[in-house]
């Protein structure tokens, strides 16, 4: 399930800043599934990427970017000033998971 998935851009913009939100109050363990990159660098602290079927870890990626996040934005300090959706490295290596 991707909880944000059906959302519009707005208002999964809200609810991406009230998650962060209660993780800040909380900090509880959160699992978030999503095949947005953008989204799960602004939301995560480390990435977990899983192989297709049979499903299991390729690979577990920390963020090491400053909190708190800014925006799921091409100029946000967690994007690195780039979108995030492609790279040659990173596309490769997932390519061929």
């Amino acid at each position: 399930m991707k909880p944000f998935g059906a959302l519009d851009a707005q208002t999964r913009n809200l609810l991406q800043n009230e998650l962060l939100e209660i993780w800040g109050k909380t900090k509880k363990t959160i699992i978030f599934v999503t095949h947005s990159v953008d989204e799960a660098v602004f939301l995560a602290d480390r990435l977990i990427v899983l192989t297709s079927r049979p499903g299991s870890v390729c690979e577990a990626i920390p963020i090491e970017l400053p909190r708190p996040a800014t925006g799921p934005d091409p100029d946000s300090p967690r994007s690195g000033g780039r979108s995030l959706t492609s790279s040659p490295s990173r596309d490769a290596r997932f390519n061929k998971i």
